[in-house]
């Protein structure tokens, strides 16, 4: 019994894998670049703290290796297969029945295979930021489980009259344990509010007593919907150089989150009233999805429902009710009758609809009024209430064996063919932008993303012409010009791209977006007074992220203002501990502030993150040449070059380290070998004028000064230097 057991659960496990066997580097796409904001330590503050802290610990073991991400979705998902097999086990024996053991266990295996391969699952395992979806029905088929085996074994089988007061202190380890799995839930994902009526439907569906202590038993499961609500509330001649890690441009890069604001748009619901009538449909949708997968896409065109008298949201409404009623009666016959078929088939549609309503009765004026994912915990539901209604409504005995011998078998086959299939479609952003847009043509955020990907690809006139194609879809669109001077960023058409952003912010100047872009690209055309201004506005607008608080401090520092960059470095750190450059850059200030402590601190801080920052060597050699170590200056410069064997600055700053020394022949023989590797350096011709001049040969000085100017005319060393070569 117990090998046969644990065959199913293997083939249940590894029928998991099998759709999904070609995602494992599937890229991150769509609301997937947040997971990078959650690979620092957590807060237990945060709303999601155990899902967060998920990806956190897949980022300590193997950084952004796709696989390893993939992979611990489809374990979950496996699990909930596995989770769903063992529950359905477990009502099939908490009261005597004419079915047997073999036919409940077909019954439940069937049901979590097509939980399983379903191709609709795709959007909650192979959609990475959707681990939360998959991670709290991971907890909540726990709890299940654990809660219902607690009764099973406190209490004796419903046969006749149970008698619940047998027994009570038997077993509380697994009441405790079902407890604690529902108070870590709230920290997985908010819909873990669904799990007390789960509980609630699971113990007045199939368990029987004394409805004071029944609802005893289910009452301190409720204690976790304000949980729920509450943690929802709560995202001179010889001059050392020392050297900024200034952050990465191009600028423009293109947005990995397509940000939706208020426009007029038939997708967008004004009023909460708008939005549950059109979830009378989208749940009539999500039905037909589950029996009929068509068009299954990663964003839907589906336009709102204005009035209560659309025909389709009348209709709608009338065909949820009826299945309601269907559900209420086969719930009050099943316990009348203690027919365990029509009890689970009751279970199955109250199942679903606890599952869905949750996050189908809130205002979501950004359009987002239907999403696949979101049908991934009710689905069990409905292949529940699909096998028992066949088993229950069809009494030809030839039928139903032509039904479980080929029937289901090439239902759940053609299941597991279509999921791999259409996972193909995210073998790349492109891809499955290219397939969201040929299902849905008319959805501008369909499009965007396409645009945006093409533009990531490289593919710029493809992605112009997709963006252009949505300014005429959505005239007035503030986004767009914002997202075609994104492209033309990447491009490197940096002219084009600046129009572009200020066309945006001409539009609508509240959008942070722009101003933070545009900010970016005159950071990289040295525009740094400019630059300072956009950042600062894009940071009153709502942007706080690393990378803004890093371009603002390379531009407050680059016009002067050394307070400024350091202020802007620190609220970096706050954000993310773990960058090297940035811990660099502000050791570096802290040198020139004169704040040597500080400044070592962060240096040391900086290497012990990138050993292999040759910039912080350098800037340590920096700041031990002005703390009077000139020795250890030497051996920092020293390690910096052995890093990046053509780091001009390095070699300029040995060079110093040794003329401080007065060891000119070793500083000779550094500046050789610079000039060597670099004839035109203009630092380096510099520095050794310097040697020269530092030695009292004013006139060779002065000819090593003409040959760094006549490079770089405007070269502020060699000018201020060459006024000493003068003779009076």
């Amino acid at each position: 019994m117990y090998r046969k057991n644990s065959v199913i659960l293997f083939i249940i496990l590894a029928s998991a894998f099998i759709p999904y066997l070609n995602i494992f580097n599937s890229p991150f796409v769509f609301d997937d670049a947040s997971i990078v904001n959650f690979f620092t330590i957590r807060s237990f503050k945060e709303s999601r703290y155990i899902t967060e802290s998920t990806f956190t610990i897949n980022h300590i073991i193997h950084g952004l290796w796709l696989p390893g991400y993939h992979f611990v979705n489809i374990i979950i998902h496996a699990f909930n297969g596995i989770l769903i097999y063992l529950l359905i086990m477990q009502l099939f024996k908490i009261q005597i029945s004419s079915i047997t053991n073999n036919a409940a266990k077909k019954y439940s295996f069937i049901i979590s295979l097509a939980f399983l391969l379903h191709p609709i699952q795709i959007q909650a395992v192979t959609f990475l930021s959707q681990r939360s979806t998959a991670l709290l029905t991971f907890f909540v088929l726990s709890a299940l489980n654990i809660y219902v085996l607690w009764r099973r074994r406190c209490f004796p089988m419903d046969g006749g009259n149970t008698i619940i007061e047998y027994s009570k202190n038997k077993s509380v380890g697994l009441y405790m344990l079902a407890m604690i799995i529902a108070v870590l839930s709230v920290k997985v994902k908010e819909l873990a509010v669904v799990l007390p009526f789960l509980i609630t439907l699971v113990e007045f569906t199939f368990f029987s007593g004394k409805i004071k202590s029944r609802i005893a038993y289910v009452l301190p499961f409720c204690l976790i919907i304000p949980a729920v609500i509450f943690n929802a509330l709560g995202v001179s001649s010889v001059s050392f150089d020392s050297q900024m890690q200034t952050t990465s441009i191009p600028a423009g890069n293109m947005p990995d989150v397509v940000i939706v604001y208020d426009v007029k748009s038939p997708l967008i619901a004004n009023t909460r009233m708008e939005y549950i009538l059109t979830e009378f449909r989208v749940i009539v949708t999500y039905l037909r999805m589950l029996v009929l997968p068509l068009n299954l896409t990663l964003i839907h065109y589906y336009p709102v429902s204005r009035s209560f008298f659309d025909l389709k949201v009348i209709l709608s409404l009338l065909f949820i009710l009826t299945i309601f009623l269907f559900g209420a009666i086969m719930f009050f016959q099943g316990n009348k009758q203690k027919d365990v078929m029509k009890k689970l088939t009751s279970f199955g549609i109250f199942w679903f609809f606890i599952g869905i309503l949750p996050q189908s009765s809130l205002i979501n004026k950004y359009g987002w009024t239907i999403f696949e994912y979101r049908v991934y915990l009710a689905s069990p539901g409905v292949f529940i209430t699909l096998l028992f209604i066949t088993l229950k409504f069809i009494r030809n005995i030839t039928v139903i064996k032509l039904i479980f011998k080929y029937i289901i078998p090439a239902i759940i086959a053609i299941s597991a063919v279509c999921t791999f299939y259409l996972n193909m479609n995210w073998r790349n952003e492109v891809s499955l932008w290219e397939d969201n847009v040929k299902k849905e043509p008319l959805h501008p955020i369909a499009r965007i993303m396409l645009g945006n990907a093409y533009g990531r690809a490289k593919h710029f006139k493809e992605a112009l012409r997709e963006l252009n194609l949505v300014s005429q879809m959505e005239p007035g669109f503030p986004e767009i010009p914002y997202y075609i001077g994104c492209v033309y960023a990447q491009a490197e058409q940096y002219d084009k791209a600046l129009e572009e952003f200020e066309k945006s912010i001409e539009i609508n100047s509240t959008l942070p977006f722009p101003h933070y872009s545009k900010g970016k690209i005159l950071v990289y055309k040295k525009m740094w007074v400019e630059a300072a201004k956009e950042l600062k506005l894009s940071l009153k607008l709502g942007i706080q992220t690393p990378d803004i608080y890093n371009l603002l401090g390379d531009a407050l520092n680059m016009t002067g203002d050394v307070t400024g960059a350091i202020e802007m470095y620190e609220n970096s750190l706050k954000l993310n501990l773990n960058n090297a450059e940035m811990h660099n850059n502000l050791g570096n200030l802290y040198t020139q502030t004169g704040n040597f402590a500080l400044a070592d601190s962060e240096i040391l801080t900086a290497l012990k993150l990138n050993p292999n920052l040759y910039d912080g060597y350098n800037n340590l050699g920096v700041l031990y040449a002005n703390t009077g170590r000139m020795t250890d200056a030497v051996k920092e410069f020293k390690r910096a070059l052995s890093i990046k064997k053509d780091y001009i600055t390095g070699f300029k700053n040995l060079a110093n380290a040794y003329m401080g020394l007065k060891m000119f022949d070793e500083a000779d023989s550094t500046l050789n070998a610079a000039i060597a590797m670099n004839p035109d350096s203009f630092v380096i011709l510099t520095t050794i004028g310097n040697m020269h001049l530092l030695k009292g040969d004013k006139a060779m000085a002065r000819e090593f000064y003409l040959k760094a100017l006549k490079i770089n005319p405007s070269y502020t060393e060699a000018l201020k230097n060459i006024e000493l070569t003068k003779t009076n």
